[in-house]
């Protein structure tokens, strides 16, 4: 991911000097007042629809993993942040990696308007079969895992194959497991 033109111009020590990061709670907050709204030791940000924290400073705005991750490693990311997690307001360091686009949607949930419950599963009807697939981003296609006789045995191979394909970024949905 290429730096976003906001982020040019920013570096850790200007960070550091605007705001204070809680790396165990991800919080940030003002460590100096910079108007009535930002006063120091509050809160710093808002949670926008998405779910994710965006902070305003100095007439910028950024997303609050981009910038922890900033604040602890000195450099911005060259690439996406990930919330270990999947919750998008938790940006306790240790919740963030580093991950190119591909790996970052691997531990996303079921597409919506499916008619599986499960990720990687779909049904055929002209087979009336449960069809396990998975993408393959290298072949910019799908692999079809098999057809299985229940939603569940697909959803069991998919399982298999995606923690041997994503590795560190294999994650099954909650509802999944």
């Amino acid at each position: 991911m290429a730096m976003k033109q906001n982020e040019k111009q920013s570096t850790a020590e200007k960070l550091r000097e605007f705001l204070h990061y809680n790396h165990e709670t991800g919080v940030f907050t003002w460590a100096k007042s910079v108007g009535q709204r930002a006063q120091i030791g509050r809160v710093a940000g808002s949670k926008v629809p998405s779910g994710y924290i965006k902070i305003s400073v100095s007439k910028k705005v950024y997303s609050a993993h981009r910038l922890a991750w900033l604040y602890m490693t000195g450099a911005w990311p060259e690439n996406e942040i990930d919330h270990v997690d999947n919750n998008p307001s938790n940006n306790a360091f240790s919740n963030l990696r580093e991950a190119t686009k591909s790996q970052n949607a691997q531990n996303r949930g079921n597409r919506k308007g499916t008619v599986s419950r499960f990720k990687g599963v779909i049904f055929d009807t002209q087979r009336q079969k449960w069809v396990a697939c998975i993408w393959l981003k290298d072949l910019k296609k799908n692999k079809r895992i098999g057809f299985f006789s229940s939603e569940e045995e697909a959803a069991k191979a998919y399982r298999s194959e995606a923690e041997v394909l994503h590795g560190e970024f294999f994650k099954v949905p909650e509802y999944q497991r």
